[in-house]
């Protein structure tokens, strides 16, 4: 076990490290993918490039691997570019302590790191290190059995005319509130997002080439922007995701903001309804955020039996941090490529 090394990944081993994640995740995982090497660390303007991966290296070998998704974040002690770790994997022969080597490597070069979606055997690693659990909510709804009875991918058709870089409106107003969903937003629609985003405790400090890497890059994760509106201004928009769970489509809501509870409850009748459309039967959702809670739980989404953990790690250094309000959007919670 000494003799494996722990460290960053050098940019010329990112062929053995797709070999090793084609061995342990699978040949189609997109662990494997190059693409997604790419988006996640290369394209990342968040990123420090590829050497934001950890990796464990026997000989000529990588064995273990443990990733990050970095992002920049307003919390209480300010400003910070914190690394939410995913796919910890470690080579069956070599586990037996090598994970929890690659954990405190990682963790100790982090002033703030999150820790979401977590096993319960990696749960238990994170606390025994002093991460600090987070309540996280982990909420679902059956959103269309018709989607599980026959599988579909569509976008359906716009019932009526859309501001530019808007996308189709998913159906008639409800309450005077017009909803629209599109996977490739304009500028000018990101950037009445951005605007609403700023007004409220939000995770991400994000910018326009932030967001539209995260949601909308070629090479990243297939999303949907969900806009609804009022009187042609922007009350609120989410984020969603179609994904496969066990061979169930689904759709997870990666990002939630409303202007008031009203515009929430549109809100959310139009992102069901993109689910729906996107071919998705659940509805998946991972938050600390008391008021989506509050929505969700309004339109009769229930919580998840034995959630995954969610724990946020700080270095001592810091006082205490107060976790903004996160979404699954702050890790790779929806992931579809």
């Amino acid at each position: 076990m000494n003799s494996i090394e722990v460290r960053n990944i050098e940019p010329a081993e990112a062929d053995a490290y797709l070999a090793f994640a084609r061995r342990c995740y699978g040949a189609g995982a997109y662990q494997g993918s190059r693409a997604w090497l790419r988006w996640q660390y290369e394209d990342n303007p968040y990123s420090r490039g590829l050497k934001d991966l950890w990796i464990a290296r026997s000989g000529a070998d990588i064995v273990g691997c443990f990733h990050l998704l970095r992002l920049t974040w307003r919390t209480s002690q300010g400003t910070f570019k914190v690394a939410s770790f995913n796919n910890l994997m470690v080579e069956e022969k070599h586990r037996g302590g090598l994970g929890v080597r690659l954990i405190r490597k990682a963790l100790a070069a982090e002033k703030i790191a999150l820790l979401a979606g977590s096993t319960p055997q990696a749960d238990a690693i994170y606390a025994r290190l002093g991460c600090a659990d987070l309540g996280c909510q982990w909420l679902w709804k059956m959103v269309s059995i018709a989607n599980i009875l026959m599988p579909t991918r569509h976008q359906g058709k716009a019932t009526g005319a859309a501001p530019a870089g808007s996308g189709a409106e998913l159906g008639p107003p409800w309450r005077e509130y017009r909803s629209y969903a599109t996977e490739s937003p304009g500028d000018q629609a990101i950037d009445e997002v951005l605007h609403l985003h700023e007004k409220s405790a939000g995770w991400v400090q994000w910018d326009r080439a932030g967001f539209r890497w995260r949601y909308f890059h070629p090479g990243g994760p297939k999303t949907n922007l969900v806009r609804v509106e009022l009187n042609s201004r922007l009350a609120g928009y989410a984020v969603v995701s179609p994904f496969q769970r066990r061979r169930i489509p689904c759709a997870g809501l990666l990002e939630f903001q409303a202007e008031n509870p009203m515009a929430a409850d549109a809100l959310l009748r139009a992102t069901e309804a993109c689910c729906k459309r996107s071919g998705a039967a659940l509805g998946l959702v991972a938050t600390t955020d008391p008021h989506v809670v509050s929505c969700l739980r309004r339109a009769r989404w229930r919580n998840r039996r034995n959630p995954p953990g969610c724990r946020i790690h700080q270095s001592r250094e810091l006082a205490a941090v107060v976790a903004p309000p996160l979404l699954g959007g702050a890790w790779d919670f929806g992931f579809s490529f």
